[in-house]
């Protein structure tokens, strides 16, 4: 082996990191994350990027630190681009394909994609489109159309001109997403509990006045009919949902009881939801798919709020390759007003999960800063009942966590950080100077919006003031450590406000983080009151993720060692 050192750094990338949205470490001749993640050798810094592809169908991962028995139960790797130039292959068995034939298919995928967003865009020019989630199943749909009964599409569609052109447009829809015929008639169907349990349990809990500061549109009733437009992904991450919240919100004694009989099933219907995951990824004609986006982000809800911690990225990162293809989150947003909460919830899941991850490895959801901010902006009419945090912090968050992310690609070029320095100082100080007072909405409630405003504003300014000091841009002395005990101490006391009252307390998730991050620099006392915060918030919103957010917390406070990458040495997940 050479005994000299190479100290050059690269100009760019490794093709790996760029592809797999990580901070490279810009080693000459290869980039040695490459090999930490037991890749055989780093694919370089050329200028051309190398020729690697994935086979439809076949599955790839990133491998595992340790083994887990549930490691088969990932989602595959897509592919994006049309496939190399390779040479035919003289085996007879078919096994390889012809560089003509994978053209062909890759611009199949491309027409059936197009072929999809008009069904789509037809289905959704309906006049009534509530009413369509009110139809019965495909072989009805079927039924209707053979006979060609014109009253009886009318019926079903609710609509006097052309119904049976309406039905087609629906049939269209459920033949390009192969959606099955379902057989929900019984009342013993898992699914049809778990969506009765939905309406009955879960919406009014969300809904009411005494439960919500304020109305989520996006919330409401789910006709059971409209099973049949779902796909059987979704029917079995909604049973996992149902039957933990079930479990959580009974006594501690029937919880661990409830557990035990039910915890088969969960691992059953998480299962279920996997295989049929990859089976739509897999397939040409589904893996871009509006219908396999939604049912990835309502399976990632459902591992975001498991008993353990999920391999979430690995969703995430499938997640992202069909946004890409379908012209990004944003697109999908402005074309598709159906996609909106699922646009949401996945927006909302990143920017905390990017808060709670190294800075240098997050998902990046836009190329620059602005374009970001100007993203969350235009989401955040519909992203705010979800958190109620004022919009301003919720963009410190977005800031905050970019300028970690800078400071780190810095630090790895060894490029000046003193232009950082003084945006982490500004940063701060416009975090201080945010008046709540002026944000509250007035009237009746206006003590509530101050209380969860507040929160929310100690809460960043902590993450600020410890990301940063974890980051190398803001110093450790006197004042900032003043300064950090000022906001923790103002944090804790706003979120005890919250706890008290049903309305907010289902909000404070992540602020519980941050006061639980922040709680390594204090005694027993206070990690012992966000320890039974973490257990009391889980009972009230029916979630695991609390208690893996109690879990993550413990072992930070073992380590001894405080700061936010210290708690946060790898990525982390918690809903808000």
């Amino acid at each position: 082996m050479d005994s000299a050192i190479d100290t050059r750094k690269a100009k760019r990338q490794c093709w790996e990191c760029l592809k797999r949205r990580l901070v490279c470490d810009y080693t000459m001749p290869h980039c040695k994350k490459c090999l930490k993640r037991g890749l055989k050798e780093c694919p370089g810094y050329d200028a051309q990027k190398p020729l690697q592809w994935v086979e439809p169908g076949k599955i790839t991962s990133r491998e595992r630190t340790k083994p887990s028995k549930h490691s088969n139960l990932v989602l595959p790797v897509l592919q994006s681009r049309p496939p190399p130039m390779r040479e035919s292959s003289s085996d007879t068995s078919g096994s390889r394909r012809t560089t003509r034939s994978d053209e062909t298919d890759w611009f199949e995928q491309q027409e059936l994609l197009l072929m999809y967003q008009k069904a789509f865009a037809d289905l959704q020019s309906l006049d009534q489109v509530d009413q369509i989630m009110m139809l019965e199943n495909r072989d009805k749909i079927e039924e209707v159309l053979r006979k060609g009964s014109k009253d009886e599409a009318s019926k079903m569609l609710k609509m006097e001109k052309d119904p049976l052109k309406g039905l087609r447009r629906v049939l269209r829809y459920i033949r390009l997403e192969k959606l099955p015929t379902y057989n929900l008639q019984s009342d013993t169907s898992e699914v049809v509990q778990a969506i009765q349990y939905f309406n009955t349990r879960v919406i009014p809990e969300n809904t009411g006045p005494e439960f919500a500061l304020v109305h989520n549109p996006q919330i409401m009733f789910f006709p059971m009919s409209a099973l049949h437009l779902l796909t059987p992904a979704m029917h079995s991450s909604f049973v996992c949902i149902a039957l933990q919240h079930y479990i959580l919100r009974l006594p501690p004694g029937a919880s661990k009881q409830a557990l035990v009989a039910n915890g088969p099933k969960i691992w059953q219907y998480r299962g279920e939801a996997i295989r049929e995951l990859s089976r739509r990824v897999s397939d040409q004609r589904t893996m871009y798919s509006l219908a396999t986006i939604t049912s990835i982000v309502v399976f990632l809800t459902n591992e975001l709020q498991a008993q353990t911690l999920p391999d979430w990225r690995t969703h995430i990162d499938s997640l992202m390759r069909i946004i890409k293809i379908r012209g990004g989150l944003m697109k999908l947003y402005r074309s598709t007003f159906y996609m909106h909460p699922t646009v949401v919830l996945f927006h909302l899941v990143v920017v905390a999960s990017n808060s709670t991850s190294p800075a240098d490895d997050q998902v990046v959801l836009a190329p620059t800063l602005k374009d970001e901010l100007d993203n969350a902006e235009e989401l955040y009419h519909e992203l705010f009942p979800y958190c109620l945090c004022p919009p301003p912090v919720f963009f410190f968050i977005i800031r905050v966590t970019h300028l970690r992310r800078e400071a780190s690609q810095a630090q790895v070029l060894g490029d000046d950080i003193i232009d950082l320095m003084l945006l982490a100082r500004g940063l701060l100080s416009q975090i201080e100077g945010f008046l709540v007072n002026d944000w509250a909405q007035p009237g009746d409630d206006y003590v509530d919006w101050l209380t969860i405003g507040l929160t929310y504003k100690h809460a960043v300014a902590v993450y600020c003031i410890m990301s940063l000091q974890s980051s190398g841009l803001l110093p450790i002395t006197p004042d900032t450590i003043a300064q950090l005990e000022h906001h923790g101490a103002l944090l804790g006391e706003h979120i005890r406000t919250a706890f008290a009252k049903q309305r907010l307390r289902r909000f404070v998730s992540w602020p519980l983080v941050v006061a639980g991050t922040e709680a390594g620099y204090r005694g027993e006392a206070r990690r012992k009151w966000v320890e039974d915060c973490c257990v009391e918030l889980a009972r009230f919103l029916g979630t695991n993720c609390p208690l893996n957010i109690k879990a993550v917390l413990r072992r930070y406070w073992a380590s001894g060692t405080p700061g936010w990458d210290s708690c946060f040495h790898k990525p982390f997940a918690f809903m808000f």
